[in-house]
């Protein structure tokens, strides 16, 4: 990469970034192939340029891309849409600025589980939609199977490494699911080569 397009990618990455960072916290985010010496010297290009702003000093500075006000009050910024800047621009102002929002207790009272619905109907399909694990229709539980039996797996398997046990992962999912040990494959495969 030439260096042109790490200072871009810096820059892009800052842009990315909603809070400021420090050096050390935007080298991690960095590929390994940026040398923190440089990163500082484009930084320090950035700042004279006016195209990041620097805060704090020697352990606490940190960076940050300097956007305009016009930038600011844009409809959309590189992190949060309109309407959530609007909620932001809303919970920041002062208390007795904002007009309170009781409970509609009629709305709440209007709805009957089973009967009526609180959200449209495509609303509704969305939602399934997006809450459907997978298209396998499984018999219930077995999610819970699944995640149970890794668990024991990953419990076994360290706790028996911890003891000095030689067992690999994959012999220890065999015993646990299927109770064969190592030792009888290790039979097995010498038996079917030998014939016997």
């Amino acid at each position: 990469m030439k260096p042109r397009d790490r200072k871009l990618a810096i820059l892009r990455l800052l842009g990315q970034l909603c809070e400021p960072v420090s050096l050390p916290d935007l080298m991690d985010k960095l590929q390994d192939n940026f040398k923190e010496r440089s990163v500082r010297r484009w930084l320090n290009q950035f700042v004279e340029e006016g195209l990041v702003k620097k805060t704090g000093q020697k352990r606490g500075t940190k960076y940050q891309v300097a956007r305009s006000q016009g930038q600011r009050n844009h409809a959309v910024s590189s992190c949060f849409s309109s309407v959530s800047l609007e909620a932001i621009r809303h919970v920041q102002r002062p208390l007795y600025e904002r007009k309170p929002n009781a409970y509609d207790e009629e709305w709440l009272d209007s709805y009957h589980p089973n009967e009526t619905f609180l959200f449209s109907e495509s609303v509704r399909i969305q939602l399934h939609e997006a809450g459907a694990r997978d298209t396998n229709k499984d018999p219930a539980g077995t999610y819970a199977r699944q995640i149970f039996s890794r668990l024991l797996i990953d419990l076994s398997y360290n706790s028996s490494r911890l003891e000095g046990n030689t067992y690999s992962k994959l012999d220890t999912e065999r015993l646990v699911l299927k109770g064969t040990s190592a030792l009888s494959n290790f039979n097995f495969r010498v038996a079917s080569q030998l014939n016997f």
